[in-house]
């Protein structure tokens, strides 16, 4: 058997294929796959309807893409879309066929905003449809192109048709402008995009990234805050506009009684119609994660206030517990 590369080229051909296929496993492959088995959907994450596919499709087809990223960074410049991606978020995304590769809605390179959160942002249909006919039109300085062909324009309506009030200014004559079947799949994909909370239950779950330990733990305070707070108070605790309130020197964090900041993150809050509705933690967020986080806020923002214990916040939490079912 000759074995010499340089003169028998067959072996010299195999050899080399052998190599490239046996690196590409090790390297690529592999460690793909191990991710892709390991890697879950978040449990609060919902299947995409009929619909929302067809958007989707059409999403990937106007090449929203180019411009529009749907992965967060874990930036402070990038709180005002969401919380952070995690790995979760794109453990249900599929190829679109056998012979097509999975759409690229990654990357953190954007011209307009990322829409991983864009239907709570964003939440008005009409309001979607407005901007899809002429951005200008509700964002006067948007550089974003008109996609005026996903509509119609028509001379007179019908019952089915959902007619959209583009501004005179901005018609591109005098037909009524009704929304196209392409823009209705899209605004509901654009509707879909909302980013459910991640528990420390969707991180159990991965084994490739459970710690030793029988339960997912945070491992500081601060940690907790950039992942379910900062995104509405802040990073610096400032809060937003008017939209979220500011922590810097909040009456709650100074109390000496820690009951009102507790009951707030156990069962979230909406008293104050200025500002948005705080969601609950309670079923999140174990006693030592909600010690941690209010003990972070106080430290930061609390101006000394006097810290909170695990115990307080385990004897709440039942008190809280035991009235309710009283109550049922």
């Amino acid at each position: 058997m000759n074995l010499n590369f340089n003169t028998n080229h067959k072996l010299l051909f195999i050899s080399v294929f052998l190599g490239f296929f046996i690196l590409s496993m090790l390297i690529a492959v592999g460690p793909a796959s191990v991710m892709e088995y390991n890697i879950k959907p978040l449990l609060e994450s919902d299947e995409m309807n009929p619909q929302q596919k067809r958007g989707f499709q059409v999403y990937i087809g106007e090449n929203c893409a180019v411009c529009h990223t749907q992965q967060v960074r874990p930036l402070k410049m990038d709180d005002r879309f969401g919380r952070a991606s995690v790995p979760n978020d794109f453990a249900a995304m599929k190829p679109s066929s056998a012979w097509m590769m999975t759409p690229n809605i990654l990357g953190t390179a954007r011209i307009g905003p990322d829409l991983s959160n864009v239907g709570e942002r964003r939440g008005n249909e009409m309001w979607n449809y407005l901007h899809l006919y002429n951005p200008r039109s509700v964002v006067e300085e948007s550089i974003m192109p008109s996609y005026h062909w996903l509509f119609d324009e028509v001379d007179e309506i019908s019952e089915e048709n959902i007619v959209v009030p583009v501004p005179k200014e901005y018609n591109r004559g005098d037909k009524t402008i009704v929304v196209g079947q392409d823009a209705q799949d899209l605004v509901a994909y654009l509707m879909y995009l909302k980013q459910p909370p991640v528990t420390p239950s969707d991180l159990i779950r991965n084994r490739s990234i459970r710690t030793g330990s029988s339960q997912m733990r945070f491992s500081s305070g601060k940690q907790i805050y950039g992942m379910y707070c900062a995104s509405c108070h802040g990073g610096d605790g400032k809060g937003v506009g008017s939209a979220y309130p500011s922590l810097k020197g909040s009456s709650v964090l100074k109390k000496s009684d820690p009951s009102d900041m507790i009951k707030i993150v156990l069962q979230g809050y909406n008293g104050n119609p200025q500002y948005g509705k705080m969601p609950a933690y309670g079923g999140m967020l174990t006693d030592s994660e909600i010690e941690a986080v209010i003990n972070y806020t106080k430290k930061a923002w609390g101006e000394g206030a006097k810290l909170t214990t695990e115990e307080e916040i385990n004897k709440l939490r039942i008190q809280l517990k035991d009235s309710t079912d009283a109550d049922k």
